[in-house]
């Protein structure tokens, strides 16, 4: 070798659209979940530094329930 060094091919930056997120924003997505007291099943994250949480199976609200019942005994008539 002769001692000089090459020159370095310059670097073009990541566009935002590929980006993964950083640990930090993962951190305060799950931070502001568990502020709403949300169960936490699981977390996916992609490229456009998108963080997905999926929460546990909420409980039927009452309502929902006698909805279900009444769709149930409609079915049954007729």
């Amino acid at each position: 070798m002769d001692g000089t060094a090459k020159p370095k091919k310059p670097r073009t930056p990541t566009p935002l659209s590929e980006r993964m997120p950083t640990k930090a924003d993962i951190q305060r997505v799950l931070d502001q979940a568990r502020a709403l007291g949300l169960p936490i099943e699981g977390l996916e994250v992609a490229p456009g530094k998108v963080v997905r949480v999926k929460f546990a199976g909420a409980a039927e609200s009452d309502a929902d329930a006698e909805l279900e019942r009444w769709q149930k005994g409609r079915r049954g008539a007729g």
